[in-house]
């Protein structure tokens, strides 16, 4: 079974409100999957009561893919123990002090930013945060949400990192070519 199915299957699960079957959570290792895979599936879990299956899985993931607990206990401390395993330096997760910051302010539902998700952003694309950090920040996101003014924040972040190009002489929608259909128009391009 092709692992975005098997991804899919678990979290239209989840989100109806049932739990994973013992054989889902095989499904999902049986996978191989990636760390960025795992962590929605991961937050998911940690955010209902888990059934045996799903705390086995949840200790499976500790022990094989040992950034994931180091990343989640930083966001969220009252994770099961299975998640404390150290620091995520000790892992090798190469994220500085205010990458953390982002997922312990996103866990807590405190205040990011334009400032932070800026140079969050910026970090990532000059290859500064690794994907399973990206990841979880997406996760959580997700998990948790975000305040209203943090989404403003977020959306004026990802504007400001792409390019930006001015097709003013573009054509109308009508597309008549006459000159009256001539209007400014400005789109964003976003790139990696």
């Amino acid at each position: 079974m092709p692992s975005g199915f098997v991804f899919s299957k678990c979290y239209t699960r989840l989100e109806e409100g049932g739990s994973l079957t013992s054989e889902l959570c095989d499904a999902v290792w049986a996978a191989s999957p990636c760390e960025h895979q795992l962590i929605t599936l991961v937050v998911k879990l940690l955010n209902k009561s888990r059934t045996a299956q799903e705390g086995e899985l949840l200790r499976r993931v500790a022990r094989s893919y040992p950034d994931i607990p180091c990343l989640i206990s930083v966001a969220y401390p009252w994770s099961p123990a299975v998640f404390k395993t150290g620091s995520a330096a000790e892992a090798g997760v190469f994220a500085d002090a205010e990458d953390l910051a982002v997922l312990r302010r996103i866990g807590r539902h405190d205040e990011l930013g334009l400032q932070l998700f800026s140079r969050l952003l910026r970090r990532r694309r000059h290859g500064q945060v690794p994907d399973v950090l990206m990841a979880l920040v997406l996760a959580l996101i997700q998990s948790e949400g975000l305040r209203d003014d943090d989404v403003l924040a977020m959306t004026q972040a990802m504007a400001g990192s792409g390019e930006r190009f001015d097709y003013r002489d573009s054509r109308s929608a009508t597309g008549s070519g006459s000159s009256g259909d001539i209007r400014p128009a400005e789109y964003l391009r976003r790139s990696p």
